[in-house]
């Protein structure tokens, strides 16, 4: 601006004129100008220009040039501006106009309106009142309708009820009926009783008899074999009558199973009877008897008396074979009968003992924790205690050092590096839940159950199931038919930890395989509970029943129904990732420590004479409280938490809450206290728990972020090259590729 001003003097009081004018006579009026301007400055004492001076001149005539090029370029603006308003002026008047015009219309369509809905009142209370009579009608036929149908079915039920009455009658005329075909069935039983006799003593007279006496028999019997016809066909209509009458009888005498049984026998011994009689009289003796009946004509008579009881006796072994045949059948049905019953009693057996269950134990499983936990020698509580006593002067870098050689000296030697024991050292620290992931081999399950035993703490496993769904896969589920309360293993360990033996001993509870299943559905209600700052608020409610008011339940259950979380118990997941697995969600992941086994350690020559030793869970916790105490570290104060957060936030929009940033504070002291005594600074120590907490808590989250970030990546690597966080730099390697 000073340098095009070199060149021009500007005069306020004139109205600038037209370039096309003034061009050549303005220019030499310009330098001149501009030349005496510049000598004016000159400071003859000094021998030199006053600068700051004409530096201020310069600014005063710049100013005055712009707010004239601006009032310029107002004063024709706002030329074009009152244009453009008369311009809207006149459009606004037009559409005012139609705007009268239209509310013209609408008053117009309103009055309209109003017409129609006046028509269309009068329309509706028409058809209103044709709808009610047509109303009126349907019912009225439909009352019709229902009386006539009404009608039609009392005549049809009275129809029915004539014919039932009918066939009553009848069956009570064909009962009586079979009354009088049974007397004469039994008549004619006495009169074949009587006939047996006879036949008996003719039988010898028979057998004696002369030729005489046949033939003279033989010519009366030619004269009586119409009559024998005739009688037997009758004989057959009243046996099969007698059969009829028989099973009515059954039916209505309702005969136990022991009088059918008995009556077969009989019949039986019948039969046999029968049978002997008929071959008695063989066709070979039968024609002997007819030779001697044609000598002998006299004894005709006498034949054909014992032909008809052999026809007799014939009949009556057919209609005994008929109804041992349907004693057969019966005898069947009651087998049958017998199974069912064999059943029934089996399931009334069972019930039995379910019923008789309901005075036993509401609780087997955890009613038996008690027996042994009271029956438990008092010397033994007396003996670890004093075992603990030898620790009292452990600080946490010796229990890292004998974890880590007592795991070295097993059968099957398990190696662990310092960091990854003091990682998880300090992880117990900071949650009471801990995730350890990683490839299989690497040692995640065998971690929790080696420190267990170097320290005389307690390990317990529990194999998670992909079919878990619920919270009674892991806890256990109340019957509520016997009243009784199933306990699952994860509750037996839980309820057990609260007893005086392992209240003060680290109790390792182990999630196998956590996410076989999935986290949220079976440990939703710890992942929430243990959240809870006060720990008398650690309850797990097991059952909606006080089961102490049924029988004597658990002893230890809080209310009769609610299992305690005691204070020294961790909850332990070991996790795979493969196609069979869960994929762990954010909510398990923030309230967990997760420590990752990407290889194995290094193995190294341990002491294999090394024995467990005895470390409470008072004495663990105290340490990890004078570690808070000793190395204060704050999160929120760090330069290398906050350089990554601030680099997370603003490239991925990751970062971590106060729940994470609390872990973190614990974590890194406990971290540091486990690392004293050792070749490494504590500043070194400090950041290798912070890459711990960040790699493992934080930049898992780096998954779910869009690859093509590469550059992005590139900054975050550069990032934690420079505070040499190896575990991060590896992840953040790994999406770069």
């Amino acid at each position: 601006m000073a340098k095009k001003n070199k060149n021009r003097s500007y005069q306020p009081a004139q109205s600038p004129k037209p370039p096309v004018q003034t061009p050549q006579k303005e220019e030499p009026q310009n330098e001149k100008t501009s030349e005496a301007l510049i000598l004016s400055f000159w400071n003859e004492s000094e021998l030199k220009f006053d600068i700051d001076a004409l530096r201020e001149s310069i600014r005063k005539e710049s100013e005055e040039y712009g707010l004239a090029l601006a009032k310029e370029t107002f004063e024709s603006e706002n030329a074009e501006a009152i244009k453009s308003h008369e311009a809207v002026k006149i459009d606004i008047s037009l559409k005012q106009a139609v705007c009268a015009e239209l509310d013209k219309k609408i008053i117009q369509l309103e009055n309209d309106i109003s017409l129609i809905e006046k028509q269309a009142e009068t329309l509706e209370g028409e058809m209103l009142k044709e709808a009610q009579h047509k109303a009126e009608d349907i019912i009225l036929k439909a009352e019709k309708d229902a009386e006539t149908a009404n009608n039609k079915d009392l005549a049809r039920i009275d129809k029915q009820k004539n014919e039932i009455q009918d066939k009553q009658i009848k069956l009570d005329i064909e009962l009586e009926s079979l009354n009088a075909d049974k007397a004469e069935v039994e008549r004619q039983k006495k009169s074949n009783e009587r006939i047996r006799e006879i036949l008996k003593q003719k039988a010898d007279i028979y057998s004696d008899a002369s030729p005489e006496k046949v033939a003279e028999l033989n010519l009366v019997n030619s004269k009586n074999e119409e009559f024998i016809k005739s009688l037997t066909e009758k004989y057959v209509e009243l046996d099969t009558k007698l059969k009829q009458s028989r099973l009515t009888e059954m039916r209505l005498n309702e005969r136990t199973v022991d009088e059918l049984l008995q009556e077969n026998d009989e019949l039986h011994e019948l039969i046999d009877e029968l049978r002997d009689r008929n071959n008695a009289y063989s066709e070979e003796h039968i024609r002997k008897m007819e030779a001697a009946l044609d000598e002998h004509p006299k004894l005709l008579n006498e034949r054909d008396i014992l032909f008809r009881e052999i026809t007799h006796y014939r009949n009556e072994l057919v209609r005994t074979e008929n109804v041992t045949l349907e004693l057969e059948t019966a005898k069947a049905q009651i087998e049958l009968v017998k199974k069912l019953r064999d059943q029934l009693a089996d399931e009334l057996q069972k019930t039995k003992k379910t019923l008789e269950a309901q005075t036993g134990e509401v609780c087997p499983n955890l009613s038996r924790i008690d027996n042994e936990e009271f029956n438990r020698e008092a010397s033994e509580l007396k003996e670890l205690k004093e075992k603990q006593k030898t620790t009292i002067q452990w600080n946490l870098n010796k229990i890292v050092d004998h974890v880590r050689s007592f795991a070295a000296a097993q059968a099957v030697p398990l190696y662990y590096s310092a960091e990854d024991i003091s990682g998880f050292i300090a992880g117990l620290a900071s949650s009471k839940i801990s995730i350890l992931q990683g490839l299989s081999g690497t040692g995640k399950t065998s971690l929790p159950r080696v420190f267990a035993k170097a320290i005389s703490g307690e390990s317990k496993i529990v194999s998670v199931e992909s079919s878990w769904r619920d919270r009674s896969e892991l806890l256990g589920y109340y019957n509520d038919f016997n009243k009784k309360f199933t306990a699952k293993d994860f509750t037996c360990h839980l309820y057990r930890a609260g007893y005086d033996y392992y209240k003060d001993t680290p109790y390792f509870i182990v999630l196998d395989e956590i996410n076989l299943s999935r986290v949220e559905y079976y440990f939703a209600d710890f992942l929430s509970v243990l959240e809870q700052p006060d720990k008398n608020d650690w309850r797990i409610p097991l059952v909606d029943v006080n089961l102490s008011e049924l029988t004597e339940g658990p002893k230890k259950l809080f209310n009769g129904n609610t299992l305690i979380i005691p204070e020294n118990v961790w909850f332990v997941g070991t996790a795979n990732r493969d196609e069979s697995t869960f994929e762990i969600t954010n909510k398990v992941y923030d309230r967990a420590q997760v420590l990752n086994f990407s290889k194995k350690a290094s193995a190294f020559q341990a002491n294999s004479k090394i024995q467990p030793v005895a470390v409470s869970y008072d004495k663990l916790k105290t340490l990890f409280e004078a570690a808070q105490d000793d190395f204060a570290f704050d999160y929120e104060n760090n330069e290398i938490v906050e350089s990554i957060d601030s680099f997370l936030t603003g490239a991925f929009k990751i970062s971590f809450g106060n729940r994470i940033g609390n872990q973190l504070n614990q974590f890194v002291n406990v971290y540091i206290a486990c690392g004293q005594n050792t070749e490494k600074k504590d500043d070194v120590l400090e950041a290798e728990a912070i890459d711990y907490q960040i790699a493992n808590k934080v930049l898992r989250k780096l998954e779910h972020v869009d690859i093509t970030k590469e550059d992005e990546f590139k900054k975050l690597l550069q990032l934690c090259n420079n505070y040499k966080l190896t575990r991060c730099a590896e992840i953040v390697s790994e999406h770069i590729g």
